[in-house]
């Protein structure tokens, strides 16, 4: 308990006696009272030696504590500090997403941060210099939900503070005590932009004479709350836009008839266009998440791009109803098309240029399909059988049936057991689904969308067959 005292505390405890005098001396005790002691000969020998080695231990750990006092203790303090700034580093990296879990789409304000400016300490300012910032959403309840902002900061007094702001009330913790630098770089973008795989902090201790170093890496989180797809579907699967600039009201989702519509997922329907977004009977719709009404539902595929495509003239035209020479090529029916008989749709992107109706008696299947409805409306009759399944990757991933027109998409079933393993996505229309028997539906993202008839309904599928 020593360690740290003066040169006079210790000096006199070490240079007091040589230790060849003290052997000696002993020595001559040990033979003045040998008979009173009842050593042996090995027993004073061992005595001896053991006296020699427990002094010359002690007069080296003492002359080492006072080499080496001050820099041990800066590096245990170095030690503490890495310890405590890499458990909140790691929880923070894990929390941030840049994704607004309401809108289900990228939120340049949130994720992590290096930037010093104003803005980029997004309202979480110290009075110190900023090393890293993170921010995220945290979503309590289906209503309720708050953004959170923890910043990382150096003062002048060597402390790293990071400070935690959520819903008004902002809550410092000094992680580091003796920290000289703090520098954060993120991957693969060292600059922390476009939502980066992991933040890293590189860290130098105060000590003067020996500064410990070092870098402490935390992954974000792998998988971010993105846009709604058939396979992230328990994230969002159904979305009714609506519209804030018609002049008549809501609804955006009505539900009618007798049929249960089980959606995996959350249900997001927005409210802006009036008191009552949802008609018919609530009790129809069985989420497994969470039903929000949300004021401004974004369009989580609205940077999607269609297919390059000319209706008159620039495309190929085709007259064989499903045929594609690869994936990748556009082909355009400038005429209405319908589909009566049993037709098996090759991997590629069709567009429909005044619409596409799929009659009774039509069997349509196909994998890896992209519908672009350019006009016109989809139609499928009550007994036409549909099995299709939309991309799983690129460009055109999970989206099934892409309606660009203003004209409504309506999806009968009667007999058959309707399947679209694919996304159906209507920013300007409704999508009405009227089901007698079942259908099945990988996610909806409509202007509208109407539930109706009397069998079941279920949003939200895998994509495999």
């Amino acid at each position: 308990g020593r360690l740290r005292g003066s040169d006079q505390d210790i000096r006199p405890i070490v240079e007091r006696e040589p230790v060849t005098t003290r052997r000696s001396r002993l020595l001559a005790r040990i033979q003045a009272h040998r008979p009173e002691a009842g050593f042996t000969l090995i027993e004073l020998l061992i005595a001896v030696v053991l006296s020699s080695m427990i002094a010359g231990v002690t007069v080296a750990a003492l002359m080492t504590s006072l080499n080496v006092a001050s820099s041990t203790t800066d590096e245990v303090s170095d030690s503490t500090d890495a310890g405590l700034i890499s458990a909140f580093l790691y929880r923070d990296a894990q929390s941030a997403g840049a994704t607004d879990p309401t809108t289900a789409q990228l939120d340049p304000a949130l994720g992590v941060s290096t930037n010093d400016t104003a803005a980029g300490w997004a309202n979480c300012t110290q009075p110190a210099t900023l090393v890293v910032r993170f921010s995220w959403v945290d979503r309590t309840s289906t209503s309720a939900q708050s953004t959170a902002v923890s910043t990382y900061a150096l003062d002048a007094n060597k402390q790293l503070i990071r400070r935690l702001c959520k819903n008004g009330t902002n809550v410092d913790v000094i992680v580091g005590r003796s920290v000289n630098a703090a520098r954060a770089t993120c991957m693969p973008d060292p600059a922390c932009g476009n939502h980066p795989r992991s933040v890293a902090l590189d860290v130098t201790g105060s000590s003067a004479a020996a500064p410990f170093t070092y870098t402490l890496t935390a992954a974000l989180r792998a998988n971010q709350q993105g846009a709604p797809t058939a396979d992230n579907s328990s994230v969002v699967s159904l979305i009714a836009l609506g519209d804030a600039k018609a002049s008549a009201p809501c609804p955006n989702l009505t539900l009618t008839g007798n049929g249960v519509i089980t959606v995996t997922g959350d249900v997001l329907v927005d409210s802006s266009c009036g008191p009552t977004p949802i008609q018919g009977n609530p009790k129809l719709l069985h989420p497994t998440g969470t039903l929000a009404l949300v004021n401004g539902v974004g369009d989580p595929f609205l940077a999607r791009q269609p297919p390059q495509y000319r209706c008159e003239g620039g495309n190929q035209k085709s007259t064989v109803i499903g045929d594609s020479p690869n994936p990748k090529t556009v082909v355009v029916y400038s005429q209405p098309i319908t589909i009566s008989s049993a037709v098996v749709f090759k991997s590629g992107r069709y567009v429909f240029c005044a619409g596409l109706s799929i009659v009774d008696g039509a069997i349509v299947t196909g994998k890896d399909i992209l519908f672009y409805m350019a006009a016109g409306s989809l139609t499928v009759d009550a007994n036409a059988s549909v099995d299709l399944t939309a991309f799983t990757a690129g460009q055109d991933a999970h989206l099934l049936i892409w309606n660009a027109s203003p004209q409504r998409s309506t999806l009968n079933s009667a007999a058959n057991i309707n399947h679209y393993r694919g996304m159906i996505y209507a920013p300007n229309a409704s999508v009405q689904v009227v089901s007698e028997n079942e259908t099945d539906l990988g996610g909806v993202v409509a202007r509208t969308i109407t539930f109706t008839g009397p069998g079941s309904a279920r949003v939200g599928l895998a994509l495999q067959n």
